[in-house]
């Protein structure tokens, strides 16, 4: 699936950090830009309380608990740091993202004001805000005026 997604350039002047910031990463949460929550203080402490759901998630009999957990991480995209915290990357919501992508042609480049987005495509669906806050269309409008300028971003799901 294809998803228009649209951020203001003033709020991100490294559209690097916006793109990565919408993808799953393997980097400690304060080396990869985005919207991080903290799931656990340790992994112990995440692995006594999610037991039952993690040998039930990874149905593999031969494989050892240790496996099953790093496998049950990667599958629900958390992070364990260096520390053992346990993160979830909360802005995190594409495969992966291209600046424009396709739905930039001949008349609307990767940066255009808002207002020829909605011109171009009728609607957007969904936005990112300053603090990486990512909202979907459907539950909230967004706020942008005609002529900011934005970024077009093509998300892949």
């Amino acid at each position: 699936m294809h998803y228009l997604v649209v951020a203001k350039v003033k709020d991100f002047p490294d559209v690097d950090d916006l793109m990565e910031a919408l993808v799953p990463s393997d980097s400690e949460p304060e080396d990869s830009p985005g919207k991080w929550k903290l799931v656990a203080e340790s992994i112990d402490e995440f692995i006594s309380s999610n037991k039952d759901e993690i040998i039930s998630e990874i149905d593999d009999d031969e494989m050892s608990f240790e496996n099953k957990v790093s496998m049950y991480l990667e599958f629900f995209r958390l992070y364990a740091d260096c520390d053992g915290r346990v993160w979830e990357k909360t802005s995190e919501h594409f495969d992966y993202c291209l600046l424009g992508g396709g739905f930039t042609n001949d008349k609307i480049t990767d940066i255009v004001p808002y207002q020829k987005v909605i011109d171009e495509y009728g609607e957007v669906a969904a936005f990112v805000l300053a603090d990486y806050g990512f909202y979907d269309t459907d539950d909230e409008e967004c706020p942008f005026k005609p002529d900011d300028l934005v970024y077009i971003i093509d998300g892949h799901n």
